[in-house]
């Protein structure tokens, strides 16, 4: 044994794992949806922040748009965490189920104050 590999070790072969395609495909598939929703928003941004403060200038409408636009990342990140934390303890089937139900309260809430106005 000065260093030489063995002849069985170098006469077997390596199989390499197939990789899962439709497995990847879902998963690339729902990324986009996900950053498409995000980002499609981003460029509406500045007419929503001079809808809301018309007599702010330019340079502070592109200031007030990018606080606007960093808060939705800065809530995945804070978010992230804490329903991380919550799925270590009680599962994630659970905290998923969590998850959607507080997002339908969400939207139930904004459809109905919506309507009122």
């Amino acid at each position: 044994m000065n260093g030489e590999v063995p002849k069985e070790a170098s006469s077997r072969k390596k199989i390499a794992t197939p990789l899962p395609k439709a497995k990847l495909a879902v998963v690339c598939l729902i990324m986009f949806a996900d950053y498409y929703g995000v980002l499609l928003i981003l460029p509406f941004l500045p007419f929503m922040v001079s809808d809301f403060f018309p007599k702010l200038d330019r340079t502070e409408i592109g200031q007030k748009a990018g606080f606007l636009g960093s808060a939705y990342y800065i809530g995945c990140l804070i978010g992230s965490f804490m329903w991380g934390w919550l799925a270590d303890i009680i599962g994630r089937r659970y905290d998923d189920l969590n998850i959607i139900g507080c997002c339908a309260n969400f939207h139930i809430t904004i459809w109905h104050l919506k309507c009122k106005f």
